[in-house]
């Protein structure tokens, strides 16, 4: 294991501190609705000048059974942990950025029948959670006969090589770029195994809540599919007119807003928020999520009038979701979580090796 000395690598100097860097773990990442040429159709259920908070309690006052053909049966969540361990220079002596850490996804499934099962008693087993340890670098600025070596005698070790690359412009000794581009790449790979996880096994398709938007896990289902995102963060400003916005932040407990189209480069959803818990809001924001589904799904499989009737699916998985939110209130994001996706989460975690151990290793195998 030669690479790195010949490139004069050594440890980073955050190397210690596991308790802050080392332990982020993003199961949505923070930029989860990226600025993209989008059109938006608002006028989808109500036009604009009926837009109006809807009550689903009113429209739709039982939780769906389990039993309910379009009731989530499955839940998909993806774990990322590492930090910048380390750096080496390119033959030229830039500066290289090399991330380390762990990835992994995993599907749970309800195992239930007939009434809604209590989030206590909601029973979940594991289909699958593929998990591995990676190095990640910008490779293409090193000869490519020592990256390929390197890559091998990682994996002999159980430590598998991403290869980040520079998109555009980027300065090669502009540091913090890459160090953007090396977490920006661990975060694809855990997409990667996010869709292993969603496209699952069994045939048909059960309906899966994923955690975060659609359009990042593409070609993962069908679009014609029953897969709904459940975004807990909301950086996009434009999906709503000024009117909406207004809605949006006088949203009650179970209230959401009409539902509407957004249309990107590959994908079309049908998306709406809708403010989870039973209390008064503190905040503007706090507690609602945002719900897509597929909208050929949406078109093929219910129909534009069923779905926006008073207890049609809108309403209906409105409250599903809402069923499912943790009763959790020592979790940080409680308030916009749901009860399987953070057991999902606690399962993977419970898979992941301790950080130091992990960042331990890498140093031993590389002999810096």
């Amino acid at each position: 294991m030669e690479f790195m000395q010949r490139f004069n690598g050594r440890r980073a100097a955050s190397y210690g501190d596991f308790s802050g860097v080392a332990g982020i773990s993003l199961a949505t990442p923070d930029n989860d609705e990226e600025a993209t040429e989008d059109t938006f159709d608002r006028e989808y259920e109500l036009p604009l000048d009926q837009w109006q908070a809807l009550s689903t309690q009113a429209r739709c006052p039982i939780v769906p059974p389990a039993t309910w053909h379009w009731m989530p049966r499955r839940f998909v969540d993806g774990k990322k942990v590492g930090l910048t361990a380390a750096w080496m220079e390119t033959p030229d002596g830039y500066p290289v950025p090399v991330w380390v850490g762990q990835v992994g996804a995993t599907a749970l499934r309800a195992v239930a029948s007939g009434e809604p099962a209590a989030l206590g008693e909601l029973s979940l087993e594991a289909e699958m959670r593929p998990v591995e340890r990676v190095v990640c670098f910008e490779a293409g600025l090193f000869p490519w006969l020592d990256v390929e070596s390197f890559a091998a005698v990682l994996q002999a070790q159980g430590f598998r090589l991403l290869i980040a690359r520079r998109r555009g412009d980027v300065f090669p000794f502009d540091f913090e770029t890459l160090q953007k581009m090396v977490n920006n790449r661990s975060q694809e790979e855990m997409f990667r195994l996010e869709q292993q996880a969603i496209r699952g096994r069994s045939k048909p398709y059960l309906p899966t809540i994923t955690d975060g938007r659609l359009a990042d896990h593409q070609g993962a289902f069908p679009n014609d599919a029953p897969l709904y995102g459940v975004i807990k963060t909301h950086h996009r400003w434009d999906y709503l007119h000024e009117e909406g916005w207004r809605i949006f932040a006088r949203l009650k407990p179970l209230e959401r807003t009409p539902a509407f189209l957004i249309t990107s480069k590959n994908m079309r959803v049908l998306t709406w928020y809708v403010r989870l818990g039973s209390q008064s809001a503190g905040a503007p924001h706090e507690g609602i999520v945002r719900i897509e589904v597929h909208h050929a799904f949406f078109e093929k499989e219910i129909g534009k009038a069923a779905g926006f009737q008073p207890g049609g699916f809108a309403d209906q998985l409105s409250r599903a979701v809402a069923h499912y939110q943790t009763r959790d209130s020592t979790y940080g994001r409680a308030a916009v979580t749901l009860m399987p996706i953070q057991r999902a989460e606690d399962s993977l975690g419970a898979c992941f090796c301790p950080s130091e151990r992990v960042v331990n290793e890498f140093y031993h195998l590389t002999r810096i």
